[in-house]
């Protein structure tokens, strides 16, 4: 069975648990900090850039949690045949 390589996107399965926990303990409380704040142009500026930080690293914590799962989904049917 073909499988992707899903170390190009998250090195391992540690990794993501760390990354999510990561994303969870820190950033949030980050993005969180801005807010009533975004008056100011230099924190609207700090704003946008860790916003951009934010979306990239959860557009990969996405990514890799959908592609695991449709590989866990074709381990599952593999093994039913």
């Amino acid at each position: 069975m073909d499988k992707w390589d899903l170390t190009r996107i998250i090195e391992s399965d540690e990794v993501f648990k760390k990354k999510v926990e990561a994303f969870r303990q820190t950033t949030i409380p980050q993005v969180s900090s801005f807010k009533g704040n975004l008056n100011d142009p230099e924190k609207l500026k700090g704003y946008l850039r860790l916003s951009k930080e934010c979306n990239e690293e959860l557009a990969k914590i996405l990514f890799y949690a959908s592609m695991a799962s449709d590989l866990n989904k074709k381990d599952v049917k593999a093994s039913e045949n």
